[in-house]
């Protein structure tokens, strides 16, 4: 049996982040623990609402990077006020 498989869940999370510490440095610990940090908000409700407001050419002028339109983007459930 290996050390891990014998190690509690805390034990491995402890160690773990123990050695990403160590690896990474305290900045990019952080950065690669943002990565699977939840979230806020809904994005599938906000997604949807986002391409209910655009035509099809809005959406074209978006993927494409065409910057003659002018596109304002908003989701109700944003934090900007």
């Amino acid at each position: 049996m290996s050390m891990t498989a014998a190690m509690t869940l805390n034990d491995l999370r402890r160690r773990g982040s123990a050695a990403l510490l160590a690896e990474l440095g305290p900045v990019g610990f952080v950065r690669y623990i943002q990565q699977f940090s939840a979230g806020r908000g809904d994005y599938t409700r906000e997604h949807q609402q986002l391409a209910d407001s655009l035509t099809l050419d809005q959406a074209w002028s978006l993927v494409t990077g065409d910057k003659s339109s002018t596109i304002e983007l908003r989701c109700s459930g944003s934090d900007s006020q």
